[in-house]
């Protein structure tokens, strides 16, 4: 379980009257140091200093909670990164861009994160439908890029789907160990795991023939 003092930008830090917001970082934080299954909606609503009617009128069930915290992660993951993407140049630098865009962007949202790969188990089927259909057009870009880099000739992978779920599957990692007290910045660390991704497709610049180069040092040292 993630720890009550992993705070992300995404929670308490919005000193604005919002409630809908409040009662949304309540939940993140209690999600991910509890647990869906065992945080209740009067905890939340106790949390985010409201009753538990003004939290159903705002923010429905708790149900409602899950599905807006993981449909807002997955929707600031695909554009964050569309941006990289768009400004990255060839298949090598594609597949950098898009490892350091999720490293980054779980590492500034560790609890919102943690949540939204962990805690899909407990949603309902059809909010699950949803919530992977957003996952889907997500691992889609990967997909995308993996598959042109093949066939471009900048890239080796045997298995296109084993090779993209292992490597986001990394990148997800770092919102079980990553702390911003860590003694890596997290562009460091989004660098090296792109470099490790790299070097996993076995990947070349198909403009001059120069093997991709992961960032110096290594991420023992860094998070913890």
């Amino acid at each position: 379980m993630v720890a009550f003092g992993i705070i992300d930008r995404s929670v308490g830090q919005n000193d604005s009257a919002d409630t809908g917001a409040r009662i949304r970082d309540a939940a993140v934080r209690l999600f991910a140091a509890r647990g869906y299954a065992a945080t209740g909606i009067r905890d939340v609503a106790e949390d985010a200093g409201v009753t538990t009617a003004a939290l159903y009128h705002h923010m429905g069930s708790k149900q409602d909670l899950l599905v807006t915290i993981m449909r807002d992660a997955m929707h600031e993951l695909i554009a964050s990164a569309r941006m990289a993407l768009a400004e990255a140049e060839g298949p090598a630098d594609r597949l950098r861009a898009l490892a350091q865009a999720h490293v980054i962007y779980n590492g500034q949202n560790l609890l919102a994160a943690n949540v939204s790969d962990s805690e899909i188990r407990s949603l309902d089927p059809p909010n699950r439908g949803r919530i992977i259909k957003l996952r889907d057009a997500y691992e889609e870009l990967w997909a995308d890029v993996i598959s042109r880099g093949i066939h471009e000739g900048a890239f080796e992978v045997g298995d296109q789907k084993l090779f993209r779920l292992s490597v986001i599957q990394m990148c997800n990692g770092i919102s079980y160990w990553y702390s911003p007290a860590g003694s890596a910045p997290l562009p460091a660390i989004a660098d090296h795991i792109a470099g490790f991704a790299l070097s996993m497709a076995k990947a070349r610049y198909v403009d001059d023939g120069a093997p991709g180069e992961a960032a110096p040092g290594g991420v023992e040292e860094a998070g913890r």
